[in-house]
């Protein structure tokens, strides 16, 4: 079996899929992380030489600063650009949890039910 260690950062397409080139066959742990979402780790992934598909893993959202945590930061960043949309001089896209253009309460609910969680 092969040990060994890949990195590789992606984009998730409009139905929340990804592609990476695929390692050696072997079992691979898989770390997936998108922007102001924690961190959530597949373990067990099984690659063979067709690749391997089925990961299944559901992301926290709230990380307005990037730092794998829910946190004051986060409250921050977000206070900063609260009431703000694209072109505004205040405005942190990473900061609109909700993605409906606008840094407003329904991206303080969000952040707010996830404070104090950490990825992994």
């Amino acid at each position: 079996e092969f040990v060994g260690h890949y990195q590789f950062e992606t984009e998730l397409d409009a139905s929340g899929n990804w592609m990476v080139p695929a390692p050696p066959a072997g079992t691979y742990s898989v770390r997936v992380k998108a922007s102001h979402w924690l961190s959530k780790v597949a373990a067990g992934v099984i690659v063979t030489s067709s690749g391997a598909s089925g990961v299944l893993t559901s992301l926290i959202n709230g990380d307005v600063d990037n730092d794998n945590e829910v946190g004051p930061g986060d409250f921050g960043d977000l206070a900063t650009a609260f009431l703000s949309v694209d072109g505004d001089p205040n405005w942190n896209s990473e900061a609109d949890l909700d993605g409906d253009g606008e840094v407003g309460p329904g991206d303080f609910g969000i952040l707010a039910n996830n404070f104090q969680l950490d990825g992994e």
